[in-house]
């Protein structure tokens, strides 16, 4: 069994945010409380997006990682894609899933902590 690390999911400068909102337990990467449901999913679709070095995702992958890896629920995961759609921080078409540039800033703001005081 390969053992899971943070250093999959994300990059050397932004692995200290991650710690605050993300635990790894055994098979689990469990999220923080302080994440609202949008901000769990994007950080989800953000983790995956690098894991797979691809910006494009396919819809039922992510899924499948949200639910089986971050735990969270079919109308949770719903709700969340309706949000960050609405929001322009999540695109999706053909399919397929990525992340906007409002997406990735918004990434960038949870991982920096010097970006959150600005």
């Amino acid at each position: 069994m390969v053992e899971k690390t943070l250093e999959q999911y994300f990059s050397k400068d932004e692995l200290e945010g991650a710690k605050s909102y993300i635990e790894i337990f055994h098979d689990r990467l469990l999220l923080s409380d302080e994440l609202g449901r949008a901000d769990k999913l994007l950080l989800g679709i953000y983790m995956l997006s690098n894991r797979e070095s691809k910006s494009e995702l396919a819809t039922s992958l992510v899924k499948e990682f949200l639910s089986n890896q971050l735990g969270l629920g079919t109308t949770e995961i719903s709700k969340g894609v309706y949000d960050l759609k609405s929001t322009e921080q999540l695109d999706e078409s053909n399919d397929r899933f990525s992340l906007t540039f409002k997406g990735l800033k918004k990434i960038r703001q949870l991982l920096n902590p010097s970006s959150k005081a600005k």
